[in-house]
């Protein structure tokens, strides 16, 4: 029997005089109380138990969703600044490259100049 009817019987029975202030409800409806209290509690100890499984679910979710973002975001930006450094280091590598071409280019032709000399100078 739910509290509120156990209350209102024991209400009832003191309006009509039939039940003493000292005297109590009978065992079996203050076990029944007792009963129904329990499985109230039990039910409210499992529904918040639910609660609270999903808000730590919830929380998990939130947190590995917010982890891959963060860790994808900072994998981005590693690669994007090593495309750029090695974008930086080829144009680098190509300048030097071209220089050192252009160099052995020049020195070639001083060469072929300072040779036709000396074949100008013992003939």
């Amino acid at each position: 029997m739910p509290f509120n009817t156990l209350y209102g019987e024991a209400m009832n029975l003191k309006q009509k005089n039939l039940m003493d202030e000292k005297d109590e409800p009978h065992f079996e409806q203050a076990n029944n109380f007792d009963s129904e209290m329990s499985k109230m509690l039990k039910r409210f100890k499992i529904a918040i138990n639910k609660v609270l499984t999903m808000k730590k679910k919830n929380f998990m979710d939130e947190f590995v969703e917010d982890t891959v973002r963060e860790t994808a975001e900072k994998i981005s930006t590693t690669i994007t600044e090593q495309l750029e450094a090695k974008e930086k280091a080829v144009k680098g590598f190509k300048s030097e490259f071209y220089s050192m071409v252009q160099q052995a280019t020049n020195d070639l032709k001083k060469m072929k100049e300072v040779e036709d000399k000396i074949h100008v100078n013992h003939k």
